[in-house]
């Protein structure tokens, strides 16, 4: 832990420590004292901390409480102080260029704070790794005192700072297993300490659910969900239990009967989330438990209703597509929306509403989109892709064909003369009609 150090500038240390306060001595910045924590060894940079406006060289004298050591520093000398330096130490600073004119004094007390004690108990010793031990927090010091805890090497079984924790500290391991755990004290001086301990406990044992149990994907019917599981560390004796979730019997296998090569299957009557747990009970009487959830289903229904009148419309227009078939999705389906005229997609969770709009501003002239084995000419389109963990369907309307109006304009010229004929330049966009095979220019002019 550093040292924490006083800082009192020089118009303060005149009226404290007796400082001659002659020429530079007024930029000096040296502190009134110095706290160090038991145990700790602070290296100061005087010339730098302290004196950080003075040029050239400078020589600082210290002669210690007792006044049996004197030590001489230069500028690139750092003042090293540890707990047996405690007490008031008188300074010398013999500053360049006026010689005693020039030299500054005064003194620092080196104060040692005591360094807290860490020290801890835990119940449980023994037991499975996985249930939870309780830690009694029996340190002392100066408050007030804050507390960090490390469970496992690095923190790996997780930290915490309350003061007396309790947790389970689950390790793999076939017999009897040391676990670190370790407790930092930190007191009200900023003093430090800390202590580690191996709780002595049982490891329980590994489970092998494969990492790919997420989805069994079947068309019309229900389908067997079989794997091949792992069995790292398993000894023979040991009891495996595999609950599929679906409240049918639970399987119970003894993994070292098969050496390791057991395929494990089942068959599901239903769609839907199920959460497969596989527990293994060690000879050491410990057990262990993985879960999964398995997405039983097929693709997902979608359907959208043709709201007529999609065709000949004179945009800007605003349409509304109505989405039906979808109430027997899962959760995690989600409806990708494409509007087919070439605007940003549009993502939603399920359940979508009903009914979608969606406002068409520019001709459908030059656009095509294929159904079927048909390619539809100058339409926009409507589509909605359903898509689940295990496929997609889709569904689409066309044509949605958008017209557009002309866009009016013409100048004339800025000056002519009386009775000359004025003749205006007509500067109309025109509109667009999509048709099937074309886009046609209807426009008259009055």
């Amino acid at each position: 832990m550093l040292a924490r150090i006083s800082v009192v500038f020089l118009a303060m240390l005149a009226l404290t420590s007796g400082l001659k306060a002659q020429g530079s001595c007024d930029t000096l910045m040296l502190p009134q004292s110095i706290e160090l924590c038991e145990g700790v060894t602070l290296s100061v940079d005087w010339a730098e901390d302290w004196l950080p406006e003075l040029q050239g060289q400078q020589t600082f004298e210290l002669e210690s409480p007792d006044g049996s050591e004197t030590i001489s520093l230069n500028e690139n000398q750092n003042w090293v102080l540890d707990e047996n330096d405690v007490g008031v130490w008188n300074w010398d600073i013999d500053l360049p260029g006026q010689g005693d004119a020039n030299v500054c004094s005064g003194t620092i007390e080196v104060i040692v704070n005591p360094s807290p004690e860490a020290a801890f108990g835990y119940s449980g010793m023994g037991q499975c790794s996985n249930e939870v031990f309780s830690f009694s927090n029996n340190s002392s010091g100066t408050p007030p005192l804050n507390y960090s805890w490390s469970f496992g090497s690095g923190g790996a079984l997780g930290t915490t700072g309350v003061t007396n924790p309790s947790t389970a500290l689950a390790t793999i391991g076939a017999g009897a297993v040391s676990i670190p755990v370790t407790l930092n004290v930190v007191d009200g001086n900023d003093c430090s300490a800390s202590v580690t301990q191996f709780v002595s406990a049982q490891g329980i044992p590994a489970v092998g659910l494969p990492d790919d149990l997420s989805a069994l994907c079947v068309n019309s019917s229900i389908e067997d969900y079989s794997f091949q599981p792992t069995w790292p560390g398993i000894s023979s004796g040991s009891v495996v239990t595999f609950d599929w979730g679906d409240g049918s019997v639970p399987d119970v296998y003894n993994p070292g009967d098969y050496f390791g090569s057991l395929s494990i299957s089942h068959l599901y009557s239903a769609y839907g989330f199920f959460n497969v747990v596989m527990t293994v009970d060690a000879t050491n009487g410990c057990s262990n438990s993985g879960t999964e959830e398995l997405f039983v289903g097929a693709n997902p229904q979608v359907g959208a209703a043709n709201p007529g009148g999609t065709t000949g419309i004179c945009g800007p227009e605003e349409l509304v597509f109505i989405l039906d078939n979808v109430s027997g999705n899962d959760l995690t389906t989600i409806y990708i929306i494409d509007w087919g005229d070439g605007t940003p997609l549009d993502t939603l969770s399920h359940p979508p509403p009903a009914e979608l709009s969606h406002l068409y501003t520019e001709s459908s002239c030059g656009f095509e989109v294929e159904s079927g084995s048909a390619t539809i000419g100058n339409s926009f389109y409507f589509s909605v892709v359903a898509q689940n963990l295990c496929d997609q369907s889709t569904a689409l309307i066309t044509p949605v064909r958008i017209n557009t109006a002309p866009e009016v304009a013409f100048s004339v010229a800025y000056e002519w003369c009386v009775d000359e004929t004025i003749i205006p330049s007509n500067n109309t966009i025109p509109g667009e009609v999509a048709n099937a095979n074309e886009c046609v220019d209807n426009n008259t002019y009055q």
